[in-house]
């Protein structure tokens, strides 16, 4: 019975015993896994600390790189600047020495006049000598529209009809005898979009065209505003397959914004000089540039009456120094105030079918004979 006894008591102990390391092993898991949770806990705050900071860094590096983005772009665009101002001083360079070209040109000019009246030789008489001799020269700007070449018919009788002979001491036309429409069989009108106009308001189908809209002087020499047959080709190109003995000439309106006028006369008188190379006996009427309406001239700061005024008196006095024939348009399309009437234009620039009349009018009424 003893034995029995003891027997249960020492299991008691053992099962005690191995309650006991049951329970401290559970024990330990558990604390083994509560700092595994610690542990990870503190790897994912370490995580979140270091991506947090990653970023941050990003966006430093990122304003950085934007700055220097602004930077580079500000330096690039203050480089252009210093170009575009260079260049423009350049341009204002040539252009200022081109005027001065022609300033010392016209005293080198007025110079040899005066040596040649002191020879009892006219300077008129010497300056188409030279101008005979030499032909115009191209130039390179300008844009128009295209215009086809529109023809009368070949010859004629022009030269028989007697007009007023012009006085020598000045290149405007008087008043004469008006001529029938034949005396323009032999005429060749070049200008822009008011002369075009002229061409298809004023009646007048007999003499040539060379028009185009949003021609000037520089353009006669490169824009191809002619057609003749497939082909465009440029003003002078169409000029040479003509016939002609007269040549009226209506430039100016598309130049009133030009910086320089000097340039204007310049360009013109190469014109002059290229029509006098294909035909050296052609009779040149320079026209003046019609005024425009009061309204128009009012509200324009380039298109008003003033500059047309002061590009007048340039083309009256290049008239008189190329010794071609001036036409003052403006004595019968300008009203009583110097402007434009109101009823003679739509836009204030282009006449209507009236005043293109009263325009050919003039034409037939202001005519030299040689």
């Amino acid at each position: 019975m003893n034995s029995d006894r003891e027997k249960k008591r020492k299991r008691k102990k053992q099962l005690t015993v191995l309650n006991c390391l049951l329970a401290a092993m559970i024990g330990l898991s558990v604390m083994a896994i509560a700092m595994l949770e610690r542990e990870e806990s503190r790897a994912e705050q370490a995580l979140a600390q270091e991506s947090q900071a990653g970023q941050k860094e990003n966006g430093e590096q990122t304003g950085e790189e934007n700055q220097a983005t602004r930077e580079n772009q500000t330096t690039e665009e203050n480089q252009t600047t210093e170009e575009n101002q260079t260049t423009e001083e350049n341009q204002a360079t040539e252009e200022n020495q081109t005027i001065e070209e022609n300033q010392a040109t016209k005293e080198n000019q007025t110079t040899e006049e005066n040596q040649a009246t002191e020879k009892n030789q006219t300077p008129q008489e010497e300056q188409t000598s030279e101008e005979n001799q030499t032909g115009g020269q191209n130039t390179s700007e300008g844009t128009g529209n295209q215009s086809e070449l529109i023809t009368g018919p070949e010859g004629g009788s022009s030269k028989e009809q007697e007009g007023e002979k012009m006085p020598e001491e000045s290149p405007i036309v008087p008043e004469s005898a008006a001529v029938t429409e034949e005396w323009f069989d032999d005429a060749v009108m070049i200008g822009d979009s008011r002369v075009e106009g002229f061409r298809i308001q004023a009646g007048l189908k007999n003499a040539a065209y060379l028009t185009g809209k949003g021609m000037n002087v520089k353009s006669v020499f490169t824009e191809k505003y002619i057609k003749q047959g497939e082909e465009k080709v440029t003003v002078l190109d169409a000029l040479k397959t003509l016939e002609f003995g007269k040549v009226y000439i209506k430039l100016g309106i598309n130049e009133l914004g030009w910086k320089y006028p000097e340039i204007y006369i310049e360009d013109y008188s190469k014109l002059i000089d290229a029509i006098r190379e294909i035909n050296p006996d052609a009779d040149i009427y320079i026209q003046s540039i019609i005024v425009v309406s009061k309204a128009k001239s009012e509200a324009d700061e380039v298109y008003n009456n003033d500059n047309v005024a002061g590009f007048n008196e340039l083309l009256l006095a290049m008239a008189e120094e190329k010794d071609v024939y001036y036409l003052d348009l403006n004595e019968v399309l300008a009203g009583e105030d110097g402007c434009l009437p109101e009823d003679a234009s739509s836009d204030g620039i282009h006449l209507g079918p009236d005043y293109c009349k009263v325009w050919l009018e003039y034409l037939k009424t202001h005519t030299v004979s040689r």
